[in-house]
């Protein structure tokens, strides 16, 4: 890295907190697996990746990639189970789209309760879409209120299976390529460990299952 820029950052604690900052904004954008507890944790290397970068150590990167691993398999008790029954859509209640504006849950009740409303929204917007599909002139066959909403669920529910399965491809090798390249992009956002359109596919599965 040093040797291929021409104003090459210094590898300090500055750089070692963006370093940190912008593998966990990767690995978990929307808030939807990490604790408060497990990001205290992760806080007692924030400023001594630089060494562990100098000394092709990897400890930071295990911790999280552990914890990831255990946090993703919890998540899918979560939604399975909420998705499991109706959503209430006359209950009033604020939804924040925005993960920038959200803190990390501290209790599993408060992880269950931001997976609920996330898939509440997924499932009223997949529900928006299937009652224009079902009030089409040329739709023969008219569900009621109560079979679409069962149906968006079940659309919502297929979408994190097959976010499910592409993480269950994912080898650790495939983690520790973002979080290495958390480190070239840091260094220059110009540079990568892997193919820009790797890392494209990777927040593409992200975002138009979680958005």
């Amino acid at each position: 890295l040093e040797q291929g820029h021409f104003q090459p950052k210094d590898f300090n604690d500055v750089f070692s907190e963006e370093v940190y900052n912008r593998f966990l904004k990767t690995v978990d954008p929307y808030k939807h697996y990490f604790y408060s507890s497990d990001i205290k944790e992760f806080e007692t290397y924030k400023t001594d990746l630089d060494d562990q970068i100098k000394n092709y150590d990897v400890q930071f990167f295990n911790l999280v990639y552990n914890r990831l691993t255990q946090r993703i398999e919890e998540s899918k008790a979560v939604y399975s189970q909420i998705l499991e029954q109706p959503f209430n859509f006359d209950l009033d209640e604020k939804y924040q789209s925005n993960p920038e504006e959200l803190d990390y849950v501290s209790t599993k009740k408060e992880m269950t309760d931001r997976w609920r409303k996330q898939l509440k929204f997924n499932t009223l917007t997949n529900y928006h879409d299937l009652l224009s599909d079902n009030d089409d002139e040329e739709n023969e066959v008219k569900k009621s209120a109560t079979e679409l909403e069962k149906d968006a669920r079940q659309s919502t529910l297929k979408n994190l299976q097959e976010v499910s399965v592409y993480f269950d491809d994912m080898r650790r090798d495939d983690w520790l390529s973002m979080y290495i390249n958390a480190i070239s992009e840091t260094f220059d956002p110009h540079t990568y460990y892997f193919a820009p359109q790797v890392k494209e596919r990777f927040d593409a599965e992200m975002s138009g299952k979680y958005e």
